[in-house]
């Protein structure tokens, strides 16, 4: 997958995907398979930004090799990915509150 580098620091990276959107069933596609590198301790998925912060402890090459071979339609990836997760439920009630602050 193509993407760029936006902020680095020692055992951190900000990558942002270089596509248009991202829907739910990517962030959590992303999500999933990019935890199970190891060395990885921690991934944040911003799919409105298209962004993905990742905490390591494995070599920085190692990230980038496995972000370039990343693919959303590998079933792989897929398989990674339970079939119920909060980010769609947390997206319902945030339109909602967000509908209801609104009407106010």
């Amino acid at each position: 997958m193509k993407c760029k580098i936006m902020h680095e620091s020692k055992g951190r990276m900000r990558v942002r995907f270089c596509i248009k959107r991202m829907t739910l069933k990517q962030a959590d596609i992303a999500e999933y398979s990019l935890s199970a590198i190891i060395g990885v301790t921690r991934v944040q998925v911003f799919e409105r930004t298209c962004d993905i912060v990742i905490a390591y402890t494995c070599p920085r090459e190692e990230i980038i090799r496995q972000l370039s071979a990343f693919a959303f339609d590998d079933a792989k990836n897929e398989n990674l990915v339970p079939e119920c997760t909060g980010r769609e439920l947390n997206r319902q009630y945030e339109e909602k509150l967000a509908a209801d602050v609104m009407t106010v």
